[in-house]
C-alpha cells in the first residue's frame, strides 16, 4: 500500500545549508574575537595616552585636587589702597583724585596678575610638550596653539580655587583677588561670565585625569588663526578625545558617557568666548604698557608690544646719524658666553633703560616688530639690559626639542588687536636635564 521507506539519506541541499551555517558561525566567532582584540588594543592605547597626559598635568599644574588643599589664602596688599584711603578721608575729594586712585589700583592689580600668571605659562608649555604627537607638529603651529590656548587652559586649572561664598579667586601662592578687584580690572560682564563658567566646570566634579585630557583638547584646537597642519592637529585631538571618553566611561558609569562628555564639550565654546573677550581687554595693556612693569614672557604670550612700530622707526631714523658718528652711544643685548645674535638700541633711549632680570634657559624666545629691522632677544646672559623696566620673576623654560641634537628655529607672524604685525621666533635645543 505504501512504498518502501528509506532511512539514512540526507538531501544535498540540507547538507549545504548546514555547512553554510557552520561557516557563518565560525566567521562570526572569528569576527567577535577580532573585534574584542581590537577593542582591547584601543582601550590599551587610550589608557596609555590618558596616563601620559595625566602625569604631565600632575607634574606641571599647581591646581590639582591634592595641591589646592595646601593653599593658604592671603590678600594681595596694594600700595594704591593708601591713596584710596587718603582720597576717601579727604573732606571734599574731587573727581580727578578718585579717578587717579582707581587708575592706580587697576595698574597695580594688573601688575600683580601678570606676575602670578607668568609661572603658569612655563608650566603649560611643559605640559603641551608632553602631549603625545605635539612635538611632531611644525614649530609655528606649536607656538600658535600655546599662545592662543594658554589663557583658556589656565581658566580651567584655576577654576578649582574659586570661592562663590566669599567671591574670591585664589592663586597657587595663596594670593587671592576679590570679585570687585576683578571687575575693576575687566568689567562686570566679563567677571560675571567668568564666574558662570567656573561654576559650570566645578559642577562636573572633574578628576585630575579628566582635567588633564580636557586641557590637552583645548590646546589642540585646529581652527586657531594661521594654523598650517590642520589634519595633523585633528588626528592628535581625536586620540585624546577617545582617551577622555574612555576615562569618563571608566569612572562615571552611573552618570552616562554622552551626558558628561557633551556638558564638558560645551564648555569649550564658553572658554573660547572668554578668551576672545580677554584679548580685547588686553587692549588696555597695549595702550598703557609704558605705565606697567610686566614680565617679558607675559607680554610675549599675549602680544603686548613694548614700543609701537612708528616710535621704533622714528627713533631709528633720528639715531642713525649719531650711531655713525659715535659707536659708543649704543648698547647691545647679547649673551656674554655665546655667539648669539645681538641687537643694538639707540643711545637716546638711555632714560628709559632699566635693569632686566636674568633668564637662565636652554631655550630662547625672540620677539621683533616685523615692520622694523631691529629685534629684542631674550636669552641666557650674565648681565642683560633692556628698555623696559620689569620685576624679577620665575625663570622660564620654553619649548625644548626632543629629537634633534642641533638647534633649529622657526618664525611666524601674528596680528594683535592693534593691527600690528608681530614676528616671533622660537629657538629649540635639546635639554639634557
Amino acid at each position: 500500500m505504501f512504498g518502501p521507506v528509506r532511512y539514512g539519506r540526507v538531501p544535498k541541499k540540507s547538507k549545504e545549508k548546514e555547512r553554510m551555517d557552520e561557516n557563518k558561525r565560525v566567521t562570526q566567532a572569528e569576527a567577535d574575537q577580532s573585534s574584542n582584540g581590537d577593542n582591547e588594543s584601543k582601550d590599551l592605547a587610550c589608557y596609555e595616552i590618558a596616563l601620559t597626559i595625566s602625569q604631565a598635568h600632575h607634574d606641571n599644574c599647581s591646581y590639582t585636587n591634592e595641591k589646592i588643599k595646601g593653599i593658604n589664602k592671603k590678600p594681595i596688599y596694594l600700595l594704591s589702597n593708601q591713596l584710596k584711603h587718603e582720597t576717601e578721608t579727604c573732606s571734599s575729594p574731587d573727581i580727578g583724585s578718585v579717578s587717579e586712585s582707581l587708575e592706580a589700583q587697576k595698574i597695580e592689580l594688573w601688575e600683580h596678575l601678570a606676575l602670578l600668571i607668568t609661572p603658569c605659562i612655563q608650566r603649560v608649555v611643559e605640559f603641551a610638550k608632553r602631549i603625545p604627537g605635539f612635538s611632531d607638529l611644525t614649530q609655528d603651529d606649536q607656538l600658535i596653539l600655546i599662545k592662543l590656548g594658554f589663557f583658556e587652559v589656565w581658566l580651567v586649572h584655576i577654576s578649582k580655587t574659586i570661592d562663590f561664598i566669599e567671591n574670591t579667586l585664589t592663586f597657587a601662592d595663596g594670593s587671592f583677588l576679590s570679585r570687585r578687584q576683578l571687575e575693576l580690572m575687566f568689567n562686570h560682564e566679563f567677571v560675571g561670565n567668568l564666574f558662570h563658567l567656573m561654576s559650570g566646570l566645578n559642577s562636573l566634579n572633574l578628576t585630575d585625569e579628566e582635567v588633564a585630557l580636557f586641557s590637552a583638547i583645548i590646546i589642540l584646537q585646529s581652527d586657531r588663526p594661521q594654523i598650517y597642519d590642520v589634519k595633523a592637529i585633528n588626528k592628535i585631538q581625536e586620540t585624546i578625545i577617545a582617551a577622555l571618553k574612555f576615562q569618563i566611561n571608566k569612572h562615571r558609569e552611573n552618570e552616562g558617557l554622552q551626558t558628561t562628555f557633551q556638558k564638558l564639550w560645551m564648555k569649550i565654546n564658553e572658554l573660547r568666548a572668554l578668551g576672545s573677550s580677554h584679548s580685547l581687554h588686553l587692549q588696555w595693556f597695549r595702550t598703557n604698557w609704558s605705565r606697567l612693569k610686566l614680565p617679558p614672557l607675559f607680554a610675549e604670550i599675549f602680544d603686548i608690544p613694548k614700543m609701537s612700530s612708528f616710535s621704533q622707526q622714528q627713533q631709528q631714523q633720528q639715531q642713525q646719524p649719531m650711531n655713525n658718528n659715535d659707536n659708543n652711544d649704543t648698547m647691545m643685548i647679547s649673551n656674554n658666553t655665546t655667539t648669539a645674535n645681538t641687537t643694538t638700541i639707540p643711545s637716546t633711549t638711555h632714560q628709559q633703560q632699566q635693569q632686566q632680570p636674568i633668564i637662565t634657559s636652554n631655550n630662547i624666545i625672540q620677539t621683533a616688530n616685523a615692520t622694523t629691522s631691529s629685534q629684542v632677544q631674550i636669552q641666557p646672559a650674565t648681565t642683560t639690559q633692556t628698555i623696559i623696566k620689569t620685576e624679577p620673576f620665575e625663570q622660564i623654560t620654553m619649548i625644548d626639542g626632543t629629537t634633534s641634537s642641533s638647534a633649529s628655529s622657526s618664525s611666524l607672524s601674528s596680528t594683535n588687536v592693534n593691527g600690528q604685525t608681530t614676528a616671533m621666533r622660537i629657538k629649540l635645543e635639546d635639554n639634557d636635564c
